[in-house]
This record gives C-alpha cells, structure tokens and sequence, in this order.
C-alpha cells in the first residue's frame, strides 16, 4: 500500500493570524480536504492521501497546536480549528470542496461546513467528537497526573501502548505513526498546548 513519505520538517507552510500552520497537499482535480483528531496531524492520513491524490487535490491540514502547525499559547476551544478551517478554505483551496475530518477532526469539518456553506459542497465525519468542555473549568488532580504521565513526557513506548489501543489494525502501529505523534510532542509548549 503506497504511503505519504514521512518529512521530518513537514511539507507546506501557510501563515494564519501570524501563525505557522503545516499542510499537505497532493493530486489534482476537485478538492478535499483531511482534518486529524486530537493529538493527531496530517501524516494520520498517511495511506489516504496517497490514495484519494489518484483522483482528487487532497489537503491535509495541521490544526494549530498540533502536528507540524505552531504551538501557539492561546485560549483553545473549537471555534479557533473552524476558524482556521474557514481561512485555510478561503486562503489556499480557494474552491469548493468536501471536509473529512476524524474526531475533533470531524466536529472541527462540521462547524467550518456551517460557516462555509457556499464552499463546502460535502461533509464526511469519522468518529467525530463533540464539542470541548469548559476551557476555564479547573482541572482535577487525577487529570494532571494523567496529562502529566501521557501528554506531558512523550515516550516512544507509551506512544505506542497508547496508540495500540486506538488502532483496530495494530500492522498500522509502526515507527512512522509514533515518530508522527512523537516528533510534535518534542516541540516548546506541546506540552502546555495539550494541557
């Protein structure tokens, strides 16, 4: 199966509200454009990028905060991915297209669909999220030692625990997806990012 070649330092840079935000892009014809879960980043897509360049221009965006995209000390909640969404559409696709988002992926797909009717002619959710709770509500101890213990301290080996846990096919669990998650993990405030 052919697969997205793994580039270290990313592939496209686009400058959002002063911000580096990382892309894919690849293939020609009608547009579509791949949004990662939490956590994640376009190589997520690595298999389906490759795939869908057959026979569509397929974008893969990094959502600020995560993959290859800056990790900017900002108030996060979801409105800021559809913004950044709205924009990336406005900005670098410039034409309609159809979201497919994953997770946070899928709800970020959805909210950016409803501010973009005009431009976003389909819409394919894969295990999509909620919305996030109350960005200001405080945190428990037992949710820091997690963040602390998970997020916090990237190890390969709890990558890939973590990681196998998510993936039905576990063959798909291999240097390239954890150095995927391992790589952005290592970045100046990750760690307080995914806080």
């Amino acid at each position: 199966v052919e697969r997205l070649p793994f580039k270290p330092d990313g592939y496209n840079f686009w400058t959002w509200r002063g911000r580096k935000i990382h892309y894919v892009v690849q293939g020609e014809g009608f547009p579509i454009v791949l949004i990662h879960g939490f956590g994640a980043s376009a190589f997520h897509w690595r298999y389906n990028i490759p795939e869908l360049a057959k026979n569509y221009k397929v974008y893969a965006i990094d959502l600020l905060g995560f993959g290859w995209s800056e990790k900017a000390i900002i108030e996060y909640d979801a409105m800021i991915w559809r913004d950044q969404v709205v924009d990336f559409l406005k900005e670098v696709v410039k034409e309609p297209t159809v979201l497919v988002g994953n997770s946070l992926g899928g709800f970020t797909a959805l909210v950016a669909a409803v501010g973009l009717p005009e431009q976003v002619v389909g819409l394919a959710l894969l295990n999509s999220a909620g919305q996030f709770g109350d960005a200001k509500a405080k945190t428990t101890e037992s949710e820091e030692t997690f963040l602390q213990k998970f997020v916090l301290k990237p190890l390969k080996e709890v990558f890939q625990r973590v990681v196998l846990q998510v993936y039905i096919n576990t063959s798909n669990v291999d240097d390239y997806l954890v150095e995927s998650i391992k790589m952005p993990a290592d970045d100046p405030n990750a760690g307080e990012v995914y806080y």
